[in-house]
């Protein structure tokens, strides 16, 4: 896949990874708060860990980029 990535970045979001078909899995951290979140811009996953650190979200996100084949969900109107 050749098409870049111009999509910006929500306020919160502290990691991107890239799906097989172009989603992006955003993880999600409100400054100075625990937990961060997990979410696929492709399909409905979506993981948080409550207690735990911010690398090991991070790792289920890539797990799930490097599987994951749904195409992105088209921009709201």
């Amino acid at each position: 896949m050749s098409t870049p990535i111009t999509t910006a970045w929500p306020t919160d979001a502290v990691y991107r990874y890239l799906n097989l078909a172009g989603a992006t899995i955003d993880v999600l951290q409100v400054p100075g708060t625990v937990p961060a979140t997990a979410l696929c811009g492709g399909c409905d996953w979506t993981t948080n860990h409550p207690q735990g650190p911010v690398w090991a979200l991070r790792e289920s996100a890539q797990r799930h980029a490097d599987k994951c084949r749904a195409l992105p969900r088209p921009a709201s109107a």
